[in-house]
């Protein structure tokens, strides 16, 4: 009988950990990538219902790999196209800091540097911006001439979303007229 016990308690040892060995590492290896890591890859070591969970997790981690590579070009691409277009481009949010700024933008605007840095508000004014409320959405979008240093500058604004699709910033662009 004791013989027996102990036969059964080893084999009841290897057959859970064959099934709870497999699951540990996937949820490993889901940790890695929820940080980040998406370089992960778990071994499939059977065709049950733990196999193919695997296999499922590194169809799943290839797919998120490649959207982020994706994800990556266009993000390189719009950088581009941002930092090298004619117009200057600046956007702020609803509580008129500033979040980007292009090359072009700085250079007609002269922002002071802590506003460059976001450690204080952009001067509405100097964008003849001040009439902006988020809470009337008529006032979030428009075109207005602007004369800065000598140069006339056509200013055309209009508000962007967040991810609940409330109005959360303005961007303008300029060019000169």
């Amino acid at each position: 009988t004791v013989l027996g016990l102990a036969i059964t308690t080893i084999l009841g040892f290897f057959i859970a950990n064959s099934v709870t060995g497999p699951v540990r590492e996937i949820t490993s290896k889901a940790k890695d990538l929820a940080e980040g890591n998406f370089d992960q890859h778990v071994q499939v070591k059977s065709n049950d219902e733990i196999g193919q969970m695997a296999s499922m997790f590194n169809y799943l981690t290839g797919e998120l790999k490649e959207t982020m590579d994706k994800m990556d070009v266009e993000r390189s691409k719009l950088d581009t196209i941002f930092h090298y277009m004619a117009e200057g481009v600046v956007a702020i949010n609803r509580d008129n800091y500033l979040i980007h700024i292009n090359p072009i933008a700085k250079e007609i605007l002269n922002l002071p540097e802590e506003v460059l840095a976001g450690e204080k508000k952009i001067p509405m004014d100097q964008l003849d911006l001040t009439e902006i409320n988020y809470y009337n959405p008529p006032s979030l979008s428009g075109e207005r001439q602007l004369e800065i240093n000598k140069s006339f500058y056509n200013i055309k604004y209009a508000p962007y979303k967040n991810e609940l699709d409330e109005n959360s910033g303005s961007v303008s662009y300029t060019h000169l007229t």
